[in-house]
């Protein structure tokens, strides 16, 4: 991957002259790709690690001098006898003055959005293709009980078995939907086994067995079983986590690993979630199941004091902040909107219903493609928009109120054997990624000690940066990398097909990278 000053690959001018947008700068051109030659000559991993903390200083956020040198990897490069001589470091010293002077200007509090194509190109991951399709029709089935127009909106248990009803007709009617569902059903097939042994463990005398086995199929309304699943909320995996809550139920996220990816581990996690919330929630399964799908539900446990709760009762709470909303909207002449990362006034003012002109005006923007993430701007409330906001400032609202119904009904198709087939079980093992520690005789040296445990001489010399090789004091102890250090490696020697491997491994991002002590990989 090449370097770019907006941090996107291969946006430089070419070899011939071809000049793109990057305003044709040639000394800053140089400086990265002197940058990424230095890297290249990196172990793969690390070049990586390094690339991706470059692009993360480039993206404009708040960075210090010393998280700069971090980032372009100046440690790695001279821990690993990259840099040789001092003409290398001068060069290094070079590169760093002139990308820290590009750097100024960008490393404020706020960033400013100029223009729809820069709001595009900062780095917000976009909700994937089938997630997409889910948001929409999450949209869509809140209309079955809320209509602003009504002067007064009821909320009922009534009510909640309509969006029930939207749901069954739509994954049996729906061809989008009814595809999806057909094929998640068909793809956990090869999963079911372990995954009704993760919920039966983890919710073991919270849940009669059958009633906590059925959870598994939670990752249907989530996310139709796709296991790249990425939603607006920046949620990820089958199970649809959020990273705050991954780390919190001890899944590892970082740049080569992201374990809510992973269909058994998510899948633990989403069982200790629920479990967690049915605690909370005095085991009533669908206030647990809402406030898997949102946070709404603690605010309604906080107004009841933690006492009397029940599905019903929240479904009272919820319909008296609707009501509230929409009251607030009748009398108030302006709704106060904060720009957030990726908003333009375009986009906004689509979405609302106001003009770019209008809002220009009413907040003193001279330029309407100027706009700075965090400000507050007004936004004029009107009759023709008042919907339009209504459903806005719902919020997480929506979230908590379909989502029990919703998975009622897709329970209620499996049970009626709407769906069938099921894909082949899935059968491997797994290998440990351990390290050893090995003490240095007389007579030693890194090359023999790496033939002996049958790695690399790089690999070795790589966890033991502190040794130089023609120093091997006796009696010193060597960490001894993993025999298989990532999933390539393991591909190789194993002789299993990689694209395979990756299929049964999916939280691994970077074949490449080396994987952690203690990491877990099926073949």
């Amino acid at each position: 991957m090449k370097f770019n000053l907006e941090g996107k690959s291969n946006n430089l001018p070419d070899r011939n002259g071809k000049q793109d947008n990057c305003s044709g700068n040639n000394k800053k051109r140089e400086t990265i790709d002197g940058i990424d030659r230095l890297l290249n000559q990196l172990p793969k991993g690390l070049a990586e690690k390094a690339r991706k903390n470059l692009l993360k200083a480039m993206s404009g956020r708040k960075i210090t001098r010393r998280e700069f040198l971090k980032g372009i990897g100046i440690a790695g490069l001279l821990g690993l006898g990259a840099v040789k001589t001092s003409q290398d470091i001068e060069r290094i010293k070079q590169s760093i003055k002139i990308l820290e002077d590009f750097f100024k200007g960008k490393n404020r509090k706020e960033t400013l959005i100029t223009s729809e194509k820069e709001a595009s190109s900062i780095p917000i991951q976009a909700p994937t293709p089938e997630q997409k399709i889910i948001e929409k029709e999450e949209e869509k089935s809140i209309t079955e009980i809320l209509n602003y127009y009504q002067t007064e909106i009821h909320i009922t248990l009534d009510e909640i078995n309509k969006v029930e009803a939207f749901w069954q007709d739509g994954y049996q009617n729906n061809p989008s939907l009814r595809r999806s569902f057909i094929k998640a059903y068909f793809e956990m097939g090869a999963w079911e086994k372990k995954l009704r042994s993760i919920f039966r463990e983890e919710l073991k005398n919270v849940l009669p067995a059958r009633q906590a086995e059925e959870l598994m199929y939670l990752a249907i309304p989530e996310s139709h079983w796709k296991f790249n699943a990425r939603s607006r909320k920046k949620a990820v995996g089958p199970y649809q986590i959020i990273k705050s809550t991954a780390r919190k139920y001890g899944l590892k996220i970082n740049n080569f690993i992201d374990e809510r990816i992973d269909p058994e581990l998510s899948a633990r996690a989403c069982a200790r979630i629920i479990k967690d919330l049915l605690k909370d929630f005095n085991g009533d399964l669908d206030l647990a199941i809402s406030g898997y799908n949102g946070s709404f539900v603690y605010k309604y446990k906080a107004a009841m004091n933690g006492k009397n709760l029940s599905y019903e009762e929240f479904l009272k709470y919820i319909e008296k902040k609707i009501n509230q909303i929409k009251k607030d909207i009748e009398k108030e002449n302006f709704w106060i909107y904060k720009i957030h990362r990726g908003d333009i006034l375009k986009k906004i003012s689509k979405k609302i219903g106001v003009s770019g002109r209008d809002l220009c005006r009413i907040n003193n923007i001279d330029d309407e493609n100027k706009i700075l993430i965090g400000q507050k701007i007004k936004i004029p409330i009107r009759q023709s928009n008042k919907e339009k906001i209504f459903f806005h400032k719902l919020g997480g609202i929506k979230e908590n109120l379909v989502y029990p119904a919703k998975y009622k009904a897709i329970m209620n198709l499996i049970h009626q054997k709407f769906v069938s087939r099921k894909k082949k079980e899935l059968h491997f093992q797994t290998i440990e990624i351990n390290s050893l520690i090995h003490r240095v005789k007389r007579g030693e040296n890194l090359y023999r000690i790496a033939q002996k445990y049958g790695i690399r001489l790089e690999q070795l010399i790589a966890f033991n940066p502190k040794i130089k090789e023609n120093k091997l004091p006796v009696g010193y102890w060597l960490v001894i990398p993993p025999k298989y250090s990532n999933l390539a490696e393991i591909s190789r020697r194993k002789q299993i097909s990689l694209s395979y491997l990756k299929k049964i491994n999916p939280a691994i991002k970077n074949i490449y990278a080396n994987l952690p002590i203690g990491f877990k990989v099926r073949i």
